[in-house]
């Protein structure tokens, strides 16, 4: 797992959505940065049909 992200670093991204964080949140986001990055690589990467459900739900009155 990557190192966490600078403090730096990490107050500007947070300025930059809007958020306000007490420091105690501020520090539990910046611990799990990295593991949400590796998260969202894993969302970006080539998808195949049979990542993809197979099933299709009908609702029968």
């Amino acid at each position: 797992m990557s190192e966490a992200i600078p403090s730096d670093v990490f107050r500007t991204l947070i300025e930059t959505t809007g958020l306000t964080l007490t420091p105690e949140q501020f520090d539990e986001l910046r611990s799990a940065y990295p593991k949400m990055k590796a998260m969202m690589a894993r969302l970006q990467g080539p998808r195949d049909v049979s990542v993809e459900p197979a099933l299709v739900f009908s609702a029968r009155a």
